[in-house]
């Protein structure tokens, strides 16, 4: 995922870069299209899920050393597994090298090759607001 930059670094073609409010249009248009959203040591808190608008469709799996099940107000994950996130995510990957994925293709690479502020803000009354 994005906020793990040295086991997902920047540079690969698959990496939609940060999330939530900051997203790039093509990185969040990516994100609305998956099942499951696994966020491995990161906090799922309001401004990086959107206010659970990320991925609304999708389940939420935080894996996490102390996961707090409510942040800001609200429910993290659906689900959650406490446990170191680099080794859960290198038995989940030993995994899966026994079903290679489907979904990586070269169209997807190239939509999150865009710019990385793809988006204008809007201003009310020539004014913007954080």
């Amino acid at each position: 995922m994005a906020c793990w930059q040295s086991r997902f670094p920047r540079d690969d073609p698959y990496s939609i870069g940060i999330t939530g409010g900051l997203a790039t249009a093509s990185g969040a248009a990516a994100l609305c299209e998956v099942d499951l959203l696994i966020a491995a040591g990161a906090l799922m808190a309001h401004h990086t899920s959107m206010g659970g608008k990320l991925c609304s469709n999708a389940k939420t799996l935080r894996i996490d050393n102390a996961p707090a099940t409510l942040r800001q107000g609200r429910v993290a994950a659906e689900m959650t597994i406490r446990a170191d996130a680099a080794r859960t995510l290198q038995a989940f990957a030993e995994a899966a090298r026994t079903r290679p994925a489907d979904w990586r293709s070269d169209e997807l690479a190239e939509r999150l090759r865009g710019p990385v502020f793809d988006q204008t803000p809007e201003r009310a009354n020539g004014v913007h607001s954080p």
